[in-house]
């Protein structure tokens, strides 16, 4: 990927996202969407959970006195429609190349204005056949960082139309300050209770009067969001899979919340420190 022009990055600060962009070539998006499909027919054992599930965050005091957050164990009797795996790059050589591919990673530089950037996270998000929209949502809400120092690519893998599910975003809503998280499992918003600077998420902004933006991908096409930006996806219409990579870059030097805004994998970096280079490696 090229380093983008300067009409990109105006669009970046002016609407919060640009796309579409040229991400992978069709063949190396086959190959992820190759190995997403083995992956799900043989049921791999991996780091995943499933977006439907209903979750609870719990506030709980440790021993040394202070609260912490944690997510708590909820039966889901509802199937897997939305299975989402998490650091694909720590056990797939094929993500791997990607994720630490310079050109994107120099254009999470170039978005955020920093010097360096560190991998947050990938993921693998896959829609099912006839299965529902994902919530508009705020990705920020739901990252334990000390600020929104973090941009999102997403990359379709597979033609993405409207009947397979379009990426859809509000222009500008970066602007509007930070929402509530939301649980993709039963809508509800997470967290109401402990941040009362936080309102939601509109579930149809278009209705509230805010305008919305719909993208449809080829193979390969994606964009990058900023962490503030609202945006979700329309039902999975159609007969196929859709699958996407997403892969989150942050601004190296952010402070750690982990536990404290909100629950996360246990990592070797604590509360109120710089993000660690053993687990968030730097990429550019």
């Amino acid at each position: 990927m090229d380093r983008l022009g300067s009409r990109q990055l105006d669009q970046f600060r002016d609407l919060g996202y640009v796309a579409p962009l040229d991400v992978l070539s069709p063949e190396r998006a086959m190959v992820l969407l190759d190995a997403i499909d083995d992956y799900l027919a043989a049921e791999a054992v991996l780091d995943t959970f499933d977006l439907t599930d209903p979750i609870l965050i719990r506030e709980v005091v440790g021993d040394d006195g202070g609260k912490r957050f944690e997510y708590a164990d909820v039966p889901n009797p509802a199937p897997t429609v939305f299975p989402f795996f998490f650091n694909i790059w720590r056990h797939d050589d094929r993500f791997r190349e990607v994720a630490f591919a310079p050109g994107p990673a120099e254009i999470a530089k170039q978005l955020l204005g920093a010097d360096e950037v560190l991998l947050m996270e990938d993921n693998i998000v896959v829609k099912e056949p006839h299965t529902g929209p994902v919530p508009f949502h705020q990705d920020y809400a739901y990252w334990p960082l000390d600020r929104p120092s973090a941009v999102t690519l997403w990359i379709a893998l597979g033609d993405v139309d409207a009947a397979r599910g379009s990426m859809q975003i509000v222009p500008r809503s970066h602007l509007l300050g930070e929402r509530l998280p939301v649980s993709f499992g039963d809508g509800r918003s997470l967290m109401a209770e402990h941040w009362p600077h936080a309102t939601e998420v509109p579930t149809a902004p278009d209705a509230d009067g805010h305008e919305l933006h719909s993208y449809e991908f080829t193979s390969g096409q994606g964009g990058f969001h900023d962490a503030m930006v609202w945006h979700g996806s329309t039902p999975n219409t159609s007969d196929l899979r859709r699958s996407a990579y997403v892969i989150r870059y942050v601004v190296a030097g952010s402070i750690w919340q982990g536990g404290v805004r909100m629950p996360y994998d246990d990592i070797d970096c604590a509360p109120g420190e710089p993000l660690t280079e053993s687990h968030f490696p730097r990429v550019a």
